[in-house]
């Protein structure tokens, strides 16, 4: 039976991803994306749109402020309201965001790239911009990823914890390859090396990547015990009903802790893992935004309990952005739910003025032109577009927004 570390071994050896440094240089601001799948209803939660005659809203809903915050209320959502009377002051968030599209797969590209033939996105770059080396750059526990030139940035979990069942050895399917098959592996592997070598222009640039991951994995192989990946009692992946996407997040919040990653994605499917797309019954949204915020809440409760290898506070150093791909229609459909609609809001926490809203929807519930210096809205300003937001965060990040994308960033939200 082979064991983690030598499987980590065999499976090390395809790894393109920069050597280690754990004693890291400097304290970089890291980023956690939580995306929610298939497009929220914005008019749930972030924009208060009740008088506006050409928006469904439930009858329970009621206009509120917490925390400086005008946001929609409802008794079907106390979760919500808990989140924000505790964290609203922490709390940015953006209304009238334009994907132009109604399109699922378009809307994720967009969202993580601001292009809709975008390479590569906003958690590849800032981590391949990073001073500091680190084992998994971007660490993809689940949601939309997106790379061309930076793929050494992107570590991928796996959906169902896989990562976290090999370094503990729980997996239930054991593996029992023989010495002929892993020298068989070992073989391929150099041997593709040596092709790339010979033939390709990248050649050079490959074989330092390999060379660099041999070194990595030797490193990583020595600290497995200091590596702590607990689902810290959130579950097993969301694979539950009444799980959130806290049992990925709590990993990746490991990460940030020992220095081994910068940026992170994990995706909420909502309440049974149904998904955010509500064709059929807008109800729903509810369920979904009740689980979503009770991860929220004990998402900042982790992050302000935890550490960096240096002792800094998590809540420091970690940007949570929680996002979705697309909004809904204003007005309820023939089923009862509401069709994808182009424009919506995301919030983020962290690093950026709280207690504040900025953008809007006008009265066809369609993006409102802002600043883009200020972000306060302004008549003859920009239309928010994904970019704005994939901009903002580069500059936070300390990488110059003009190289990726041509939306200036929001320099008025950052602290």
């Amino acid at each position: 039976m082979i064991n983690r570390r030598k499987l980590l071994q065999t499976i090390g050896a395809g790894l393109c991803i920069p050597a280690q440094a754990f004693a890291q240089s400097a304290n970089e601001r890291k980023f956690l994306f939580v995306f929610c799948d298939g497009g929220w209803d914005p008019t749930m939660v972030f924009a208060p749109l009740l008088s506006n005659p050409n928006t469904f809203t439930e009858s329970e809903a009621t206009e509120t402020i917490i925390q400086g915050l005008p946001l929609v209320d409802s008794p079907l959502r106390p979760t919500v309201r808990q989140f924000f009377e505790q964290w609203g002051e922490q709390c940015l968030i953006i209304n009238g965001i334009d994907f132009e599209t109604v399109a699922h797969d378009r809307g994720k590209r967009l969202l993580m790239t601001g292009k809709a033939n975008g390479f590569d996105d906003w958690g590849a770059l800032i981590s391949a911009s990073s001073l500091n080396n680190y084992t998994a750059p971007h660490l993809v526990m689940s949601g939309p990823t997106f790379t061309t030139y930076h793929p050494g940035s992107i570590v991928r979990v796996g959906k169902q914890g896989e990562l976290y069942r090999l370094l503990h050895a729980t997996d239930e399917a054991l593996i029992v390859p023989n010495r002929n098959a892993e020298d068989l592996v070992q073989q391929y592997l150099q041997q593709r090396t040596n092709n790339w070598i010979a033939t390709s222009d990248h050649g050079q640039r490959f074989h330092d990547n390999y060379s660099n991951s041999q070194a990595q994995l030797a490193d990583v192989l020595e600290r497995l015990d200091n590596i702590s990946l607990s689902y810290a009692g959130y579950g097993d992946y969301g694979s539950d009903c009444n799980e959130s996407f806290m049992a990925q997040a709590s990993v990746a919040l490991d990460f940030f802790e020992q220095g081994l990653s910068r940026c992170a994605i994990v995706q909420d499917n909502g309440y049974c893992r149904m998904r955010w797309d509500s064709h059929g019954d807008i109800h729903e949204q509810n369920w979904h935004y009740e689980l979503l915020f009770q991860g929220l809440l004990d998402l900042m409760f982790e992050l302000h309990q935890r550490q960096t290898i240096t002792g800094t506070s998590l809540a420091e150093e970690v940007t949570v952005i929680v996002c979705s791909e697309l909004g809904r229609h204003p007005q309820l459909n023939e089923m009862g739910g509401k069709h994808h609609w182009p424009v919506t809001s995301a919030m983020m926490i962290g690093g950026v003025t709280g207690g504040r809203v900025i953008g809007g929807y006008n009265d066809q519930v369609l993006s409102m032109p802002v600043d883009p210096t200020s972000a306060e809205l302004f008549e003859t300003g920009e239309k928010l577009l994904p970019g704005h937001i994939g901009a903002t965060l580069l500059a936070m990040a300390d990488v110059d927004p003009g190289l990726y994308t041509s939306q200036s960033p929001l320099l008025g939200v950052i602290e």
